[in-house]
């Protein structure tokens, strides 16, 4: 699998967009920022690299993709954190038909949510969060994936903000939803 760099057409954005704190640029997620940081990612898992060259250029004529087209997994980047580490929560949909397919990414979509013992602590563009109004058009190739990731500083929501107490030790599950398109979960401990 490699990482597909093409260009941008239209308003596709791909490769290594990041955003902070739901709409405050950053170089890099900080494990004691409160706000999510967003990083996206196309992958072309052909080994032909004329069909990753050839996928922008079958974007124009691209359909939106469709459940029964894709399959979202969702997965962290370790299957336990002390307390105080940043959690790195990843989602990616995959592209399993024939053609390439375009999907809608926003601050909203895919959605991030963390649940423990107790229900939900922690999601993106929570309670007190500003959250940007934007959305980026990325195509899937044929066969290729989009992934999306955030970074969880183990701080919980309440109602009105996401800036609350460290979130105490225990099982908790990533819920990663792509809007109509489907959701996933990954297990993580904390402790």
């Amino acid at each position: 699998m490699r990482a597909w760099s093409g260009g941008v057409l239209g308003a596709v954005a791909v490769v290594a967009v990041a955003l902070a704190g739901c709409g405050q640029a950053a170089a890099s997620p900080s494990a004691s920022s409160a706000g999510p940081a967003i990083q996206s990612t196309v992958t072309v898992t052909s080994a032909s690299s004329a069909s990753a060259a050839s996928a922008p250029a079958a974007s124009s004529t691209a359909s939106r993709c469709t459940p029964s087209e894709v399959t979202a997994t969702a997965s962290t980047d370790r299957p336990a954190y002390r307390p105080g580490d940043a959690v790195t929560l990843r989602t990616t949909l995959t592209n399993h038909s024939a053609q390439p397919c375009t999907l809608t990414v926003s601050p909203h979509d895919p959605a991030f949510a963390v649940t423990g013992g107790g229900g939900e602590v922690w999601r993106t563009c929570g309670p007190g969060q500003s959250c940007p109004l934007y959305e980026r058009l990325v195509v899937i190739p044929a066969g290729g994936a989009n992934t999306e990731s955030t970074s969880w500083n183990q701080h919980t929501c309440d109602q009105s903000s996401c800036g609350g107490p460290q979130a105490p030790p225990g099982a908790y599950r990533e819920t990663a939803t792509w809007g109509d398109l489907g959701s996933a979960t990954a297990p993580f401990t904390v402790g």
